[in-house]
């Protein structure tokens, strides 16, 4: 499969099977995060892995989160350690963390697993529920596993209406 198939046929899967994730899978899930481009190669993160179903049913329940955050076989949440102003303006744990995911789902849809991108979730709740340290942020937890659901495509902008040449147009 070539990178710009997975972009395109990769959804947001909300319902997954009991079927485990093989070691092999997600080995390959955390190279491509290992290996995912950061600000001076900092990589000003850590990543973890949860696949306890008793942590996983805690933090559904003190985060109100939904089921698929107790459903899917595991859950990688991206806790960013560089809080960074960079000089365009953004932060950069946030920056890269997100950068590193973003790989982690193309890789997980190549490997014929589901996912979906979160972040509607209180942050210092998340940090309480999972044991992170008080210096790490929150900034997604992705649910990963077998899709249980084939949801249909979401209409994209077309190019023009995203992608403008030599100056900006709105």
């Amino acid at each position: 499969m070539d990178i710009l198939t997975a972009i395109k046929g990769r959804k947001s899967i909300r319902k997954y099977s009991t079927k485990p994730i093989e070691e092999e899978k997600l080995n390959k899930i955390l190279e491509a995060i290992r290996f995912a481009p950061s600000a001076r190669n900092g990589q000003p993160y850590k990543i973890l892995v949860i696949r306890d179903a008793a942590k996983k049913a805690a933090l559904r329940k003190e985060l109100e989160a939904p089921a698929y955050f107790e459903d899917a076989p595991v859950l990688l949440a991206a806790c960013g350690l560089d809080h960074a102003v960079m000089n365009n303006g953004q932060i950069k744990d946030t920056i890269d963390a997100s950068i590193a995911m973003a790989f982690a789902v193309l890789q997980a849809y190549e490997l014929g697993l589901g996912t979906v991108w979160t972040a509607g979730y209180d942050g210092e709740k998340m940090k309480k529920a999972l044991g992170i340290p008080a210096q790490y942020s929150c900034v997604t937890v992705i649910p990963l596993g077998y899709a249980a659901e084939d949801p249909d495509p979401k209409p994209r902008k077309e190019l023009n209406e995203i992608v403008c040449y030599d100056e900006f147009k709105e």
